[in-house]
């Protein structure tokens, strides 16, 4: 039996060593490629975040995009405790931030949003959200109305680029914390409404920096042009709202035509049966036209950055606006060759590289805005 043993065994070793090398040779490391205009603050985070002049290289096995973006949706989330907190909201609605537990913060402990995916929760963002409280960071997740399990008073859900909700609380913690600065990061959609916020509050944005990491950028390219979302991830997108649909169907279905959101087949027709009637416009594309993250993105006065997969299979490259990074200051778009969408894996697929490129330049400004 040994003696078909070891030679088995130096089969698979020598086969691994030759992938190992075929896999060398054919990706060599690549800097992630950096579109900004020089600035104070710019030159500073460069300098300070090491991430950014080092190769992101994922491992072997991930380099198809569909395998990255699908394994870093399905991959293990931290084990956080979170208390949850119930917001009250202006019109009489509610939603939930979920908090988590860190008994070492003090009242100057700078405070991180974190805005999750399309109908992502906290538990969707555990592995960012230990990093940012590994670092002493008051860290809260921004929970949509009737988003991450939570219960819904209105019949409306928020709309995708509607930041109305996201300003109140971001009011709400400004005068609860009076000493502590305030960032936020947003994950895909979540970034949406970031931007979405930062550019219709302009100058009077209460946030010190922000991070959006595989951002749609123009959701009118997105949804309406034939170079849009794949198919395949639509369906997949349109299923978890669904879900979503059919939770609260008790509050909604007085309000919209519930079958037919539910046999929607695309974006727009889904967008028609549902946020279109809770906004009050007469066509998806009018919808997206007040609600595209790109409207007002030129008003954009935060420190901001942006992180992007050329191969993202969902937030097209052919979509990133590389123009507006290079003629706004303190904007920075960081762009990898490889990546999928919300993955970016490096070593053996544990980590992502994205996260703690997001907290390493929240750290960075914050360092510089203190040294002013």
């Amino acid at each position: 039996m040994v003696y078909y043993t070891v030679p088995a065994a130096l089969s698979v070793i020598l086969g691994l060593g030759f992938l190992l090398y075929w896999y060398r040779r054919r990706n060599k490391p690549h800097l992630p490629a950096l579109y900004h205009r020089d600035s104070d603050l710019l030159r500073f985070v460069l300098n300070k975040v090491s991430r950014l002049n080092k190769p992101f290289l994922p491992c072997f096995w991930l380099q198809n995009a569909h395998i990255h973006t699908i394994f870093a949706s399905m991959r293990r989330t931290k084990a956080l405790t979170f208390h949850r907190q119930y917001f009250d909201l202006s019109d009489g609605g509610v939603l939930a931030l979920d908090w988590v537990q860190n008994d070492r913060l003090v009242d100057s402990s700078p405070i991180v949003i974190v805005l999750p995916g399309l109908t992502g929760d906290a538990d969707s963002v555990s592995n960012l959200c230990e990093l940012t409280s590994r670092r002493e960071y008051r860290t809260v997740v921004f929970n949509k109305r009737g988003h991450g399990d939570s219960v819904l008073l209105t019949p409306k859900l928020q709309g995708f680029g509607d930041p109305s909700d996201l300003r109140q609380v971001i009011e709400y913690l400004t005068e609860t914390y009076e000493k502590a600065f305030i960032c936020a990061i947003g994950i895909s959609a979540g970034s949406g409404l970031l931007a979405s916020y930062l550019g219709e509050y302009g100058d009077r944005s209460l946030l010190v920096c922000a991070v959006g990491v595989c951002p749609g950028y123009d959701t009118i390219d997105l949804f309406f042009r034939k170079r849009g979302i794949p198919k395949f991830y639509e369906l997949l997108l349109l299923s978890s709202l669904k879900q979503l649909l059919k939770k609260h169907d008790k509050v909604l279905s007085e309000h919209i035509d519930m079958d037919a959101a539910l046999s929607s087949r695309s974006f727009v027709d889904f967008d028609r049966h549902v946020y279109c009637k809770f906004y009050g416009y007469n066509d998806p594309l009018q919808y997206w036209q007040h609600n595209n993250p790109m409207k007002n993105a030129r008003n954009i006065c935060v420190p901001l950055l942006c992180i992007s997969s050329l191969d993202d299979p969902v937030c097209l490259r052919d979509h990133i606006p590389f123009d507006l990074f290079l003629e706004k200051e303190n904007v920075l778009l960081v762009t990898t060759k490889n990546g999928g969408h919300c993955g970016f894996l490096e070593g053996w697929g544990s980590v992502s590289w994205a996260d703690n490129l997001a907290v390493e330049y929240v750290d960075a400004v914050l360092e510089f805005k203190k040294s002013l």
